[in-house]
């Protein structure tokens, strides 16, 4: 009797190639636990956007995002909550933005949006939505206290002919200079306090 089978066998798949590089693609520029784009390739993004904006005269908004009082969820609480308040706010940065917009963590708890064709006052609006989305999906009410973890935004429109550098730094100052006030101010700052 034959050991053979009666069929010979099928070759192994060839491995298609686009379908590799499109996960070592996605491997390299995103955030394995949010699903945005990550820091090195945020900053590849933005210096794109600031050569735009100078050759053809269009404007464009950083929108910053941090977390305060993060890393004090691992004391309180445990890391799965740390990794369930990262993904409360990155799912509707990532999912309230145009598909010509980048969504992007660029620290552990810090996150950026690249608003293309957007100035200021209409990335300001988008702050007061994406505040009401991301509390909604925590399912927790504004709230403030030891346990208290805060969520700041600023926005800052970019400003010919400033260097990407710049305008990060101007972000970041508006940033923490909201970080210190509850209250909606005239220049882009939002400050929303979240307990988880």
């Amino acid at each position: 009797m034959s050991t053979q089978p009666p069929f010979p066998p099928f070759p192994p798949p060839e491995p298609d190639k686009d379908a590799i590089i499109n996960r070592l693609f996605k491997e390299a520029t995103r955030d394995s636990l949010t699903g945005l784009y990550n820091a090195r390739y945020f900053h590849e993004l933005l210096s794109v956007e600031v050569a735009r904006a100078l050759r053809y005269k269009v404007p464009f908004s950083l929108l910053r995002a941090h977390l305060g009082n993060f890393r004090q969820l691992n004391e309180i609480f445990c890391p799965l909550s740390k990794n369930k308040v990262l993904k409360a706010v990155s799912e509707p940065l990532g999912q309230s933005t145009r598909a010509t917009d980048f969504a992007c963590r660029i620290g552990e708890a810090d996150f950026a949006v690249i608003l293309t064709h957007t100035e200021q006052t209409s990335a300001s609006c988008l702050c007061g939505r994406l505040k009401q989305r991301i509390i909604k999906k925590l399912q927790l009410p504004e709230a403030s206290g030891p346990s208290a973890v805060s969520l700041n935004f600023a926005v800052t429109e970019y400003q010919p002919p400033e260097s990407s550098d710049s305008l990060i730094k101007r972000a970041d100052r508006a940033l923490y200079r909201g970080k210190n006030d509850d209250d909606d101010l005239d220049d882009g700052l939002l400050g929303v306090p979240v307990r988880v």
